[in-house]
């Protein structure tokens, strides 16, 4: 119950920081880019809470696989978000990403090569990877996040005063974020979601205050 809670929690965070980012920036392609990027991440942590459902091994198996593609194209969103705060416009890589992404998804979805069943514990369930879960973990998800979080490391290290030290909130938000989703304890990957999107969120929102 306790655990459900947290990510319960981890939910209302997804959900009220990108709405309030965006209410106070309409116009701007950063509310726009950031609201999409919330949505794999939001995606993420919902489907982390249906795994606590009591459900056949079918129905689990189908939450982890829609889980999957959030952050196949996590990755993706993620980079597409750094390269409007950089004002980089070369998108390539991008679509490049985005390509692989729409094709890991189809196989995520129609056959076990990324998730091929689950597993339970006294906690919940978690997944059996399949042989293509972790080369594309890689390809997908963790090249972009590397990429996007150079490229903000160098764009802060080209601004002065309060820009900067809101771009660091950013690669902050993101290590945690990154590494909160990769843990394994749902309570510990709870928190590390809270923490990472209330400090994103507050400095996506104070980028254009």
């Amino acid at each position: 119950m306790f655990l459900r809670g947290l990510i319960l929690l981890s939910i209302i965070v997804c959900i009220t920081c990108p709405i309030i980012v965006f209410a106070f920036n309409r116009r701007s392609l950063f509310g726009k880019i950031y609201l999409l990027y919330s949505l794999c991440v939001l995606s993420y942590v919902a489907c982390e809470f249906f795994s606590f459902l009591d459900a056949s091994p079918v129905i689990h198996t189908i939450i982890y696989k829609v889980q999957c593609i959030s952050w196949l194209f996590g990755g993706s969103a993620f980079l597409l978000f750094t390269k409007a705060i950089c004002e980089d416009k070369k998108l390539s890589s991008v679509y490049y990403f985005l390509i692989i992404s729409v094709v890991a998804s189809f196989i995520s979805l129609t056959t076990p090569l990324t998730i091929a069943s689950v597993k339970y514990y006294d906690l919940g369930s978690d997944i059996l990877p399949g042989p293509l879960l972790f080369p594309f973990l890689f390809i997908v998800t963790l090249l972009p996040f590397t990429i996007g979080l150079l490229q903000l490391i160098r764009h802060s290290r080209k601004k002065l005063g309060k820009h900067t030290n809101r771009l660091n909130f950013i690669i902050i938000g993101t290590l945690i974020l990154f590494f909160g989703g990769s843990t394994t304890d749902a309570d510990r990957k709870s928190t590390r979601l809270n923490s990472s999107h209330l400090v994103i969120s507050y400095a996506v929102f104070c980028l254009k205050k």
